[in-house]
């Protein structure tokens, strides 16, 4: 049966406003507000055909990824209970068709204009870290949407609601791939907002990623050692921006919440839980509730990830997570992503924080001549590209081993670079947002075996395929590298080459008359 599906419709019962809280109800804050934002910019799809959250509603999502496509809202998700729980969202941050608009979902929610390009979203967040700090602020349920319905105990049960199975193969059913965990340490100085995978295991038990050196693992770390399940929440559809700051690479003991404020300009508006201190934003759509146990795990995995890959046979032991009460607003909507081959956002969205945090880093505190930092999503996450200031980096006097050493020691030992084991180094004539030229000049400028700096005393990350599955002996460590793209003189003179295409080696009379004329020539691209 085909999908009866609607793209220009009024949105009355599907994203409904709630009065009190219209005074924050912008795409940053508000997760309503960011659905009409879509709606308006034509991005989005609404979906009233029943579908089913076994595999069929995370193959619709896939398809709306690899399109790419409008971000699907489904509203009748089969076992969708009486009380609301719940609609679907696929494709939150996804890519769009449009390449002027490419970016645009994130850089709705960051405040931008849909048309934001790759380097002003960059230089953006580069911001965020050295912006003050706007803590939450406090708010009366009354105030509340999320407070609207409540469910606690028994009540509860995951079996009942459409929770999306995401792959054929995977482990489980991933309830938990957009949503924001909230955890505080036991002193209460530090508040983390992270994102991380969890998937449903039993009536009201999730089992999710806590590892270190993730700041939520080491929250939990803190109250293990001190004997105590640690108390804990997770909202989903919250500020908008929230998604983004809580995927940034912060340092610890800095709370996300508060950059949310910061980049927003405006507090957000946080209630207390039900059965435990920990605060969520007052106007998000779900909010589950309980603890993450300091003693018990259970098997989590495996899932489809980022990188494009699944190894069935792979599961692990992570901390069992209790969902003691959930409360939501009416007709709540459960966001959700789809990891796999990109694009999606767990590789162009963690790309363009990676991206703009290590622009930071490296312009800005270590004052290196760099003008562009960017991960092409093509790459999975796995490439990391550093575009040169070419007059910056001779009046360096450096050499190519020097400049290159130290930029991957810079970048190899920030938090940002943790997952990104390969940099590449290009200079200016290059758009590093364009694939092709960074393919284009990796491949020419490059020379086997001597501008390639390999790093083996440092630590890698393990989920890159490579590593956990590769010839290495310690799938955690080393195997780390520096391509240097630039030719050797480029270090001591200005390039000295013409590029070789219809914008370099015709005279601009020349284009202009044969763009004036394409239609005539019989052309009608």
């Amino acid at each position: 049966m085909s999908l009866r599906v609607k793209t220009k419709s009024c949105l009355k019962a599907c994203i409904r406003s709630y009065s009190s809280a219209e005074k924050r109800s912008t795409p940053v804050l508000s997760f309503r507000a960011f659905l009409k934002a879509l709606e308006k910019q034509n991005d989005l799809t609404v979906i009233d055909t029943e579908v089913d959250p076994y595999l069929e509603v995370a193959a619709i999502a896939r398809r709306c990824y690899e399109l790419p496509s409008k971000a699907p809202l489904m509203n009748n998700p089969k076992g969708k209970d009486g009380n609301g729980l719940f609609r679907l969202f696929g494709c939150p941050n996804g890519l769009r068709k449009n390449r002027e608009e490419r970016y645009g979902r994130m850089a709705t929610t960051l405040g931008l204009e849909a048309n934001a390009t790759p380097q002003e979203i960059a230089n953006f967040l580069a911001k965020v870290p050295d912006l003050s700090p706007n803590p939450p602020e406090k708010v009366d349920e009354t105030d509340s949407p999320v407070k609207q319905n409540k469910l606690f105990g028994d009540d509860i049960d995951f079996s009942k609601m459409p929770v999306p199975k995401l792959h054929d193969f995977d482990g489980g059913k991933y309830i938990m791939t957009y949503g924001i965990h909230v955890a505080t340490t036991p002193d209460g100085k530090w508040t983390n907002w992270s994102i991380a995978r969890a998937m449903v295991c039993g009536k009201n038990k999730m089992v999710g990623v806590v590892v270190l050196p993730q700041h939520i693992a080491q929250i939990h770390k803190m109250w293990a050692d001190i004997g105590k399940d640690m108390p804990w929440a997770v909202f989903f559809g919250g500020p908008p921006a929230a998604n983004t700051v809580a995927g940034m690479p912060l340092p610890a003991f800095v709370s996300e919440g508060d950059y949310v404020g910061a980049l927003s300009g405006e507090s957000v508006k946080v209630v207390k839980c039900e059965t435990n201190d920990q605060y969520v934003p007052a106007d998000s759509e779900i909010v589950f509730e309980g603890t993450i146990s300091a003693t018990e795990k259970a098997d989590e995995g495996p899932m489809g990830e980022y990188h494009g890959y699944m190894f069935p046979s792979e599961s692990h032991k992570f901390p069992l997570m209790t969902v003691n009460a959930i409360t939501y607003r009416d007709d709540p909507i459960m966001p959700f992503s789809v990891a796999g081959k990109a694009p999606d956002e767990s590789n162009h969205s963690w790309g363009i924080l990676a991206s703009a945090e290590l622009l930071r880093v490296l312009r800005d505190e270590h004052k290196l001549p760099i003008k562009m930092v960017w991960s092409p999503w093509e790459a999975h996450t796995c490439w990391m590209v550093v575009q040169v200031d070419n007059e910056g980096l001779r009046n360096l006097h450096t050499t190519p081993e020097e400049f290159c050493t130290t930029v991957g020691r810079i970048i190899f030992a920030s938090q940002a670079g943790i997952v990104a084991p390969k940099v590449i180094i290009v200079g200016e004539d290059i758009d590093i947002t364009n694939i092709e030229e960074v393919v284009w000049a990796l491949s020419t400028r490059r020379t086997p075996g001597i501008s390639e700096f390999v790093f083996n005393d440092i630590p890698n990350f393990p989920l890159n395929p490579f590593m956990s599955h590769g010839a290495v002996e310690k799938p955690n460590w080393g195997h780390k590298a520096v391509y240097n793209a630039l030719f050797p003189f480029e270090f001591e003179k200005p390039q000295n080459w013409a590029v070789s295409n219809f914008h370099g080696a015709y005279p601009k009379e020349v284009q202009e008359k044969v763009l004036s004329n394409w239609k005539k020539y019989g052309f009608t691209d």
